[in-house]
């Protein structure tokens, strides 16, 4: 266990936080949709969470406390991220192709969703173990 801010969380519950962060950037970069970038880390925690998802997943939906750790994560990063969307031209063999490169730029702006518990109304919308 580890103490944060005064509070007892597991270790290993606390991990999932990074892992959430850039699982999350990862998705709203691909899908520029906050809300499916948020599901889809959730999908992919309880895919691969365990480490055994060539073999099934040990716990999946079961492992609520590392499920609300992630949801919790990932709401922080929604909230303490920017998309950006750059345009680019490239060109092959002389003719031009558009490109969109999207990034997801560290923008602190609260640490609320990481010191709060997941209110009713976030696990209704993105409780994806349920």
């Amino acid at each position: 266990m580890v103490f944060i801010e005064g509070k007892p969380y597991w270790t290993d519950g606390i991990g999932q936080i990074p892992y959430a962060v850039n699982t999350f950037r990862k998705y709203w970069r691909e899908t520029k949709q906050v809300d499916l970038a948020i599901r889809k880390t959730g999908e992919t925690g309880m895919t691969w969470g365990d480490g055994k998802a060539f073999t099934g997943p040990d716990k999946g939906p079961q492992d609520v406390y590392d499920n609300f750790i992630i949801l919790r994560g990932s709401l922080w990063a929604s909230e303490n991220f920017k998309l950006t969307i750059k345009k680019e031209t490239i060109y092959d063999k002389g003719i031009p192709h558009g490109l969109e490169i999207a990034n997801a730029i560290y923008t602190p702006s609260s640490l609320q969703k990481l010191k709060s518990s997941i209110v009713q109304s976030d696990l209704d919308k993105y409780g994806v173990w349920k």
